[in-house]
């Protein structure tokens, strides 16, 4: 909208979007992780893969903290083959492991959780065209194979050239 010459109606959605955040935040949290379900309890927990989109656009609906937090908690749950999407079941996405640890304000989640992916890839049994869909436990294959969404591997790269596009003015 802002590009479109509207910059106040856009102003008013930020802020109405940075209020919905805060409050989806406040709802979610637990003791040190934010939980997969508004009413769920302290042991759920997800993947937050999409908020690296935050990260991106420079919007600043989520503190530095929640990034912190939620790192925190990926490593903890993280698995022989990597971190699953959520504590209902051990599967991952690779691609949307790569967008959570492309969150990482450290920085050490990207190499961290590669080497997962990596090693899932050494040694699957299923010898099939790299899986972005397989359990973290024993690296067997849930479905999907080579599909485009593997894309996303590369996030941490697209997520650092904004930052160094945003520190040298470009944005």
């Amino acid at each position: 909208m802002d590009a479109a010459g509207k910059g106040g109606e856009a102003a008013q959605y930020h802020e109405k979007a940075k209020a919905m955040a805060k409050d989806a935040f406040e709802r979610a949290f637990g003791d040190d992780h934010t939980r997969l379900t508004f009413d769920g309890d302290g042991s759920t927990w997800s993947l937050k893969y999409n908020a690296v989109w935050d990260l991106i656009f420079g919007s600043g609906f989520w503190e530095d903290s929640f990034y912190q937090q939620e790192i925190r908690q990926y490593r903890k749950k993280c698995n022989r083959y990597g971190v699953p999407l959520d504590s209902r079941e051990s599967y991952t996405k690779s691609d949307w492991m790569m967008w959570a640890a492309a969150m990482d304000p450290e920085g050490r989640a990207v190499e961290e959780f590669a080497e997962r992916i990596l090693a899932f890839l050494e040694e699957s049994g299923d010898r099939v065209p790299f899986s972005d869909w397989y359990m973290t436990r024993d690296g067997r294959h849930c479905s999907f194979q080579n599909r485009t969404v593997q894309g996303g591997l590369f996030m941490p790269l697209l997520l650092k050239r904004v930052k160094a596009s945003s520190l040298a003015g470009d944005r």
